[in-house]
């Protein structure tokens, strides 16, 4: 019955479908929003069919957007409008209630016509279309989907007011309408896929920009500004964030909003983990919410503070180099809902965004490098201009002043010596220590800091309390600091202190501040360690200087109340303490001296403590004190002060301890290396005065005692050191000398005129004779005898000469002499008389054997006297120039003779004979007799006394301007006391190994003669039991002086 009542509606059709086609591309082809192209599809669709309302709307991917048309009931435009974007389709939970035509086409993909009295679902969209078409009493007649051929783009909903009959649309016109939906999802498809390019060609655009922006500037404000604005361009959303991780603490704060630097979010910080964007970096993954309401990761707590609704969020993590260093997020999309494509985009600006910040990074890094080697340098430049610590310390904070927030600029290190902790301030006048309590270097902040050997922050310095408060902390907390910088110094690998960096302010240092602080470690440890040994240095010369001027002072003085009294002004100078003391030993008992504090309230205590220590170490008692020197230079002390650390040391000479230095403090560490070894300086300074004090004192007694001697005795002493000048001379070298008074000190040649003595002298020095005659004015002769003086390894530092008066002797020998002479002559007649009739006897009849023997005894006789006599008389000869006609003359030919001559005799004793004549020796100016004369005789005595086996060496050579001949022997050596008179006339060696070898003692004494005669010199050297060696040295002749 229904069915047969129903009217049947047909379409109006226009003159051509195609013009309605051409119509509905026309409209998705302009660059109208998509709203506006539904609208007008609507209207065409309504102009040109036989309906009374149309509802289109689109799903995703396409944005959401539906709007729908309502006609007059007249007829006559205006018609309704309804529309609505960016709302999301209000799909049912699948119950039969909640189901709506919309949601079944879309799910079954096929349109549905039906009746106006169809039973079918009444709910279009449960939503706007429900409230239009209710509004008019329309009712759905067509649902068709606007499919293609794997998307759905949206639907199209057709409408008939209600009359008394059911109404349904043709099968013509619904057959138009199914293909009309099908033509505008192709058109919808093309718009989208249109769009999509559109969007796409933008954003590779905008990424190329961006990346241009990012290879072209290292401004990272800059950089981060385009990127988001890129954002806001491309996803077009209402809110955006670009979130940081603060390594620190891992917070995330707020760099840069999406339309710039908003201070009201910026100000927040998220704490690790909170809201989306927290969650994103603690898992380095992105995530799209479109409805945060349903998930807990959100937090509202920027959105309340700023009064923001947020309803969708799409994230994604900043990474660099894999690790997620922030987050980029952007909030309601307007257009829908955040998609895969969405999320892609912002991937690929995060990406983006990651290298920027990589490149700002590296930029900065490098920057801050440049900007730390300049400061470094800068810093390095002007800290090694100073030389000691204070200088240095005025320097450092001069610099750090420019550098970092600066209240106070501190020192530490550990003494070495003391394993105690000491502390400097540097502030822009120098270096103050610190004075305080001791502090072990073990329980205190620098020693943990060096075990680490890593810097430290305080940002909140006061509030250190318990285990982490440490004694050497005082030294900061008294300079009122909040915030403190600290760190290692280091020098070769090892850690010796660290410098400190204060703020009175909290929270005043950064990492950067810290990083700055330690690049800048070494150079300070370097120029820090150089201004301490500089100090150092510049201490221990100040107490070398002050230990020199001491020694300086000590050796000026003999005198043992005079060395106490300068050891005491000296010793508070080199070793500061508390109390100073010195005990010296004199002959007669000792001088006590003591350095004391001012008002010092116990003297004796101390003098007696130097007794006691002093009894102790020598076991002498009840010594008398001498003197007593008290000087009040030290330090105040408190009144009941007592000695806790003390050091003594003996003063030790050669005879033993001779009294002690000693010092005292009431501090409990115990002395270092230095002090103990500056005080052991002291110690052997001061005895080395005391030494030389005793030294003087006894040599002052022995000169007293050898000047009594001296001046006593009747002999002439004149000692004379190589340089020729008088050291010492008694009363009787003043006689010979022809002076009143001791010419010590002068040179010998200008003390006196005597040629003869100051030549003997002279010549002694070169190596010549040693003993020799003076003779006076007065016609007095002494005979001088000069012996080297010799000390250790300096060899000979003078000679010394005894003189005794020979005047009566010499006139003794002289009638000797003329004696001599006299007989010669009288007894050579006689002799020549007996010699002829001895040998006539014969002659005259026959002559038994004991005849002939006795007349051969009396010939011998006859002869040995002649010989005796002949040789006199060739002394005096010789003595007064006969015959001594000088010509240039070789001793070449003559010591080869004299060799020929003697061989048979020294082979017959089994003596080796041999000589030595050196290339080129000249002649000399002599007579050829009398120098053959002193080669024989030298050569015969050689080997006379020379037992078999043996040796007997000639030598002629050349020295400077002098031929020497030189004659040696392995023989019976002559003993010492006999050396003096060997060349004297009728002298003859005694004792047994002498008394068989016959002589007259003249031999010598002839070669003597002729020596001199030519203006030579002879000389011996002997060991007796060993062998002898005579040196003659002659002038060497030279043709310029031949009649010289």
């Amino acid at each position: 019955m229904q069915a047969s009542t129903e009217q049947t509606i047909r379409g109006v059709m226009p003159d051509s479908i195609w013009q309605l086609l051409e119509q509905i591309d026309a409209t998705l082809d302009t660059d109208s929003p998509l709203a506006e192209q539904l609208m007008q599809i609507n209207e065409i669709l309504l102009n040109a069919l036989p309906i009374d309302a149309v509802w289109c709307q689109t799903v995703a991917p396409l944005a959401y957007t539906a709007c729908g048309l309502l006609k007059n009931e007249r007829d006559v435009p205006p018609h309704i409008e309804v529309s609505t974007f960016n709302q999301a389709l209000a799909l049912p939970d699948g119950s039969p209630e909640q189901s709506t035509l919309l949601t079944q086409v879309l799910s079954r993909r096929t349109p549905q016509f039906f009746a106006t009295d169809s039973t079918a679902p009444h709910l279009i969209d449960a939503d706007l279309a429900d409230a239009l078409f209710a509004a008019s009493n329309t009712k759905a007649v067509a649902v068709l989907p606007f499919t293609t051929t794997s998307t759905i783009w949206g639907a199209m909903v057709v409408g008939l007011r209600q009359s008394s009959q059911p109404q349904k649309l043709a099968a013509d016109t619904q057959q138009l309408l199914s293909y009309l939906s099908k033509h505008v999802a192709r058109g919808l498809q093309r718009t989208f896929l249109l769009e999509g390019t559109r969007r796409h060609t933008e954003t590779a655009m905008m990424l190329h920009h961006i990346a241009q922006t990012i290879t072209s500037s290292l401004d990272i404000d800059t950089v981060l500004q385009k990127t988001m604005t890129g954002i806001n361009n491309i996803l077009d959303v209402e809110a955006g964030s670009l979130l940081l991780l603060d390594p620190t603490n891992g917070e995330l704060y707020f760099k840069l909003t999406l339309r710039g630097e908003n201070k009201q979010i910026t100000s927040y910080r998220l704490q690790p983990g909170e809201g989306i964007a927290g969650w994103v970096v603690a898992n380095n993954h992105a995530v799209i919410v479109n409805s945060v309401a349903q998930d807990p990761r959100f937090s509202s707590k920027i959105d309340k503070a700023i009064g923001f609704k947020t309803k969708a969020v799409m994230c994604v993590p900043l990474l660099v180099q894999g690790k997620p260093i922030g987050a980029l997020e952007v909030l309601n999309k307007r257009r829908g809902p955040f998609n895969h494509a969405d999320l892609d985009l912002l991937v690929s600006m995060s990406a983006s965004l990651g290298v920027a910040l990589t490149n700002a990074t590296l930029f900065d890094q490098v920057s801050e490098r440049v900007r730390q080697t300049e400061i470094i340098n800068q810093v390095t430049t002007r800290i090694n201009a100073g030389h000691g610590l204070s200088e240095t310390a005025e320097q450092i904070h001069h610099q750090f002043s420019a550098l970092f927030p600066l209240d106070h600029l501190g020192f530490s290190l550990i003494d070495s010596s003391s394993a105690k902790v000491r502390q400097w301030t540097f502030t822009e006048h120098g270096s103050i220590e610190y004075k305080q309590p001791a502090i072990a270097a073990g329980q205190s902040r620098l020693q943990q800091l060096l075990k680490t050997n890593r810097g430290q922050i305080f940002n909140k310095f006061t509030q250190l309390t318990g285990n982490s408060r440490y004694p050497d902390d005082d030294f900061f907390v008294a300079a009122g600091l909040q915030s403190q910088l600290i760190i290692p110094l280091q020098v070769q690998d090892t850690s010796f202190g660290a410098l400190s960096v204060g703020s009175q302010q909290e929270n005043a240092y950064s990492r950067q501040d810290l990083e700055l602080l330690q690049q800048l470690a070494p150079h300070l440890a370097v120029v820090i360690e150089k201004a301490l040994l500089l100090d150092n240095m510049a201490q221990s010369n100040y107490k070398l200087h002050l230990l020199n001027r001491l020694s300086e002072m000590l050796v000026s003085t003999v005198d043992f109340q005079l060395i106490v009294e300068t050891a005491l002004n000296m010793l508070p100078r080199v070793l500061p303490n508390d109390v100073h003391g010195i005990v010296v030993e004199a002959e007669d008992g000792v001088h006590v001296g003591m350095v004391l504090p001012f008002a010092f309230n116990n003297p004796g205590r101390i003098q007696t403590t130097l007794l006691d220590k002093y009894a102790e170490m020598t076991d002498r008692r009840n010594l008398k004190v001498l003197s007593e020197k008290v000087l009040t230079g030290n330090l105040p002390v408190s009144a009941d002060w007592q000695q806790t650390s003390t050091m003594t040391l003996p003063l030790l000479i050669q005879q033993g301890t001779n009294g002690l230095i000693f010092t005292a403090s009431n501090k409990t560490e115990a002395y270092n290396d230095d002090f103990y070894r500056i005080f052991s300086l002291l110690a052997s300074q001061i005895s080395a005065a005391v030494e030389n004090a005793h030294l003087f004192h006894q040599v002052e007694q022995e000169r007293a005692r050898l000047a009594a001697i001296l001046a006593s005795t009747t002999d002439a002493v004149l000692v004379v050191n190589r340089n020729g000048r008088i050291v010492l001379d008694n009363p009787s070298a003043w006689e010979i000398l022809g002076v009143q008074e001791s010419q010590r000190g002068r040179r010998l040649a200008n003390a006196t005129s005597l040629e003869s003595l100051v030549s003997l002298f002279e010549g002694a020095m070169r190596g010549d004779e040693t003993t020799g005659e003076i003779p006076l004015e007065d016609g007095r002769t002494y005979f001088a005898n000069l012996s080297p003086v010799s000390v250790g390894g300096a060899g000979v530092i003078g000679w010394v000469a005894t003189m005794q008066d020979v005047s009566h002797f010499k006139e003794l020998d002289d009638l000797k002499n003329e004696f001599v002479s006299t007989v010669s002559h009288d007894l050579q007649s006689p002799l020549s008389g007996i010699l002829i009739a001895s040998q006539m006897v014969g002659q005259v009849g026959d002559v038994n054997e004991t005849q002939r023997r006795l007349l051969n005894v009396v010939e011998r006789r006859v002869k040995s006297m002649s010989n005796l006599i002949d040789d006199l008389l060739d002394v005096g000869q010789i003595e007064a120039g006969i015959d001594m006609e000088m010509t240039p003359t070789r001793l070449n030919d003559i010591v080869e003779d004299a060799v020929h001559a003697l061989e048979p005799e020294a082979t017959e004793k089994g003596i080796e004979l041999a000589h030595t004549i050196a290339p080129d020796v000249p002649a000399v100016l002599g007579n050829n007799n009398r120098l053959r004369q002193v080669v024989f005789n030298l050569v015969s005595n050689a080997l006379k006394y020379t037992p078999g086996p043996g040796q007997v060496n000639v030598a002629l050579f050349c020295v400077e301007r002098e031929v020497r001949l030189q004659v040696s022997d392995t023989g019976l050596g002559i003993p010492s006391g006999d050396q003096p008179h060997i060349f004297e006339k009728f002298y003859r060696v005694k004792g047994d190994h002498a008394l068989e070898i016959k002589g007259t003692g003249l031999g010598l004494a002839i070669v003597k003669s002729i020596v001199e005669q030519h203006h030579g010199r002879i000389w011996l050297e002997s060991v007796f039991g060993e062998g002898t060696t005579f040196t003659v040295a002659l002038p060497a002749h030279r043709p310029d002086n031949a009649q010289d």
